[in-house]
């Protein structure tokens, strides 16, 4: 009887009180709090990461087509003749081309998660050759799912060719980059292709604070 009275005694003394309990989650909700934009950095710097190595890879494709055709893909499927809606033209090109079956292609092994369709669009495409069968227009997407930007170097003055959506929905106008330090555009004689990054964005052309891009 006597260890039973101990027990409840024991019992009682080491229970929780009401304060002590709100206190317990009022520090275990701050350390989530504070753990949010820690992890929100690690994701965004994860899929910048992964956005990196996949505009590595398109540029290696890109390199092997020039190769084979002499030229790097239009920055519009309109130099083919196919009719567009004017909106992600860059990245709906680059992935038919890369795709085609002409000549040494395909020239870029893709997953079917890299692609994207934000402008919600259609193409009918019987000219380039695709492995894509379907008219959707997809786009190649980062991994943040906003269509890459893609230019052609002849068209780097193309404004028109800057219309995009970017996965939320919202229109941006991309323009190419120039070197601060000669003031002539990235990738001269050649193309330009980059991520808007995180926040869907474009600010400063392709200076974007979050932008990923493919050249130095």
């Amino acid at each position: 009887m006597a260890d039973r009275k101990r027990w409840k005694q024991v019992g009682a003394s080491g229970a929780f009180t009401l304060m002590e309990l709100l206190v317990v989650i009022a520090i275990l909700s701050l350390l989530a709090a504070l753990s949010f934009p820690v992890m929100g950095s690690v994701t965004r710097r994860a899929k910048s990461g992964a956005t990196d190595t996949l505009l590595e890879k398109i540029a290696l494709a890109l390199a092997s087509y020039e190769s084979d055709f002499g030229d790097y893909p239009p920055t519009s499927l309109k130099a083919f003749g196919i009719r567009n809606n004017g909106v992600n033209e860059g990245p709906e090109s680059l992935l038919r081309c890369l795709t085609t079956q002409s000549r040494q292609g395909p020239y870029l092994d893709f997953a079917e998660s890299d692609l994207v369709n934000t402008d919600d669009d259609e193409v009918s495409d019987s000219v380039t050759g695709s492995i894509i069968a379907v008219e959707t227009a997809f786009e190649i997407g980062d991994a943040f799912g906003n269509p890459l930007v893609y230019f052609h170097s002849r068209d780097y003055e193309n404004a028109r060719l800057g219309r995009y959506r970017s996965l939320g929905g919202d229109r941006i106008v991309a323009t190419p980059a120039k070197s601060e330090t000669t003031g002539q555009f990235h990738g001269f004689g050649k193309f330009q292709l980059w991520s808007v990054g995180s926040d869907g964005q474009s600010q400063d052309g392709a200076n974007g604070s979050d932008d990923v891009v493919g050249w130095d």
